[in-house]
């Protein structure tokens, strides 16, 4: 799997090849295809995933996490992916899917409520999560990405404080349709909130636009929004 938007241009190019058969065997900076090809190359990356291992737990309260080390998907049950039913205990990471958003504000989130900035998840509240994630562990087939990743970056940002409520609920400000329209980056929440950096956060986000413009717009069509509009209305943002 690569996520990249230049993996097709680099394979038409020529710059890239793609071989379809399996490995059969590496040796040497050799490896053999089990189409019988061999070919000889200067450096070989094994991305062959990892198994979540929390051997570092006392055995009664890997119990209490419920800890599986055959789940894959869920390793553990934990409200939001972080805080599971054990006190003074969370974890950064133990989520599928798109992470850098999702793990930094895990982290900040974890950080507020040991220095004591940010209130412990209540009973109510940490009784109910745990539910929600047991119930997705129990699905049949199990979804691969068991948690919308807009979705959970948002309400982890209203835990920590830093949702941009203000820019979202005005539709005049500037960065209104690039945070609606435009891919969800970690910077969206560094905007506004406890350690923000407006200025960095903002030109971070103005960046990606020139970049990649071609995601505002297909993610306004997806929207219902007319793609040229939502141009028009991100150029003349970016001139003021």
């Amino acid at each position: 799997m690569a996520i990249t938007d230049e993996l097709s241009r680099a394979v038409s190019a020529g710059l890239l090849s793609v071989q379809t058969a399996r490995v059969r065997a590496c040796e040497r900076g050799w490896v053999t295809f089990e189409d019988g090809r061999r070919a000889e190359f200067d450096v070989i990356l094994a991305a062959t995933g990892y198994r979540t291992a929390v051997n570092f737990l006392a055995p009664a309260l890997s119990e209490v996490v419920e800890y599986d080390a055959d789940d894959w998907l869920q390793p553990l049950i934990a409200h939001e992916c972080v805080w599971p039913a054990a006190p003074n205990l969370a974890f950064v990471g133990m989520y599928r899917g798109p992470y850098f958003g999702v793990l930094e504000l895990q982290a900040r989130w974890a950080c507020g409520v040991f220095a004591g900035r940010l209130p412990m998840p209540s009973a109510g509240e940490l009784a109910d999560g745990l539910a929600r994630e047991r119930a997705i562990r129990q699905m049949d087939p199990r979804p691969q990405f068991p948690h919308d990743y807009p979705t959970m970056a948002d309400d982890l940002a209203r835990h920590v404080g830093a949702l941009p409520v203000t820019i979202l609920q005005d539709s005049a400000h500037p960065l209104h349709a690039l945070l609606y329209h435009g891919p969800l980056l970690p910077f969206h929440y560094r905007l506004q909130g406890r350690q923000a950096n407006p200025r960095l956060a903002e030109a971070a986000i103005r960046e990606c636009e020139r970049s990649y413009p071609h995601l505002v717009a297909n993610d306004a069509a997806a929207d219902g929004t007319d793609p040229e509009e939502a141009k028009a209305e991100n150029t003349s943002q970016a001139a003021c």
